[in-house]
């Protein structure tokens, strides 16, 4: 009767936690952080559409449906950078990062996006559209916040190549995909523990 309660009671466990949402789970984390005096952080999610990923005992999904295929923070405490990989069942690791480029970059660039963002929302009140979504395929978000000031970059793996042989007069294009890259290259490069 003991072993079944502990299975129910780790079950029911299992289910809060996933049925959390990664998205829900990272705004916990950033609450966090913030509460003991870290201000600027780096989040970066790549996620799927209509797609698996291999290689996951349990499949993290986003409430939008995608499949999530990784899920970081990164952040700089007291001069040292750490790289926090979480899941939606709460399963983390911290690791410290030597080097960190993406942080400094990101914070290079943020004049380049809040252009971009002025050029989008001209762009609304002219009645003019932005390019059809691509729905499908590998997707990449960052967005960094640097005392509670926020940024992003959100683009599709397709959109690497596709934005930059059209969109020749939007600069801040190749700024995002260097982002994206330095992003993939800090939290790939090996970790001090």
């Amino acid at each position: 009767m003991k072993k079944l309660l502990f299975i129910l009671f780790l079950l029911f466990y299992q289910l809060c936690h996933a049925q959390k949402g990664i998205e829900k789970l990272t705004a916990h984390k950033i609450d966090s952080l913030e509460y003991i005096h870290v201000d600027t952080l780096l989040c970066y999610c790549s996620y799927c559409g209509e797609c698996d990923v291999l290689g996951r005992k349990h499949n993290c999904y986003m409430a939008s449906g995608y499949t999530v295929s990784s899920n970081f923070i990164i952040y700089q405490q007291q001069g040292k950078f750490y790289l926090l990989d979480f899941d939606c069942y709460n399963f983390s690791t911290k690791k410290q990062l030597d080097p960190c480029k993406s942080i400094y970059y990101f914070c290079s660039i943020i004049p380049a996006l809040n252009t971009r963002d002025k050029f989008s929302k001209a762009q609304w009140k002219k009645g003019l559209f932005p390019r059809p979504l691509i729905s499908d395929g590998s997707f990449e978000d960052a967005e960094i916040i640097v005392k509670k000031k926020k940024q992003y970059v959100s683009m599709a793996e397709a959109e690497k190549t596709d934005l930059r042989d059209t969109d020749k007069s939007h600069y801040w294009v190749d700024k995002e995909i260097e982002l994206l890259k330095l992003v993939a290259e800090d939290i790939t490069v090996k970790r001090t523990n």
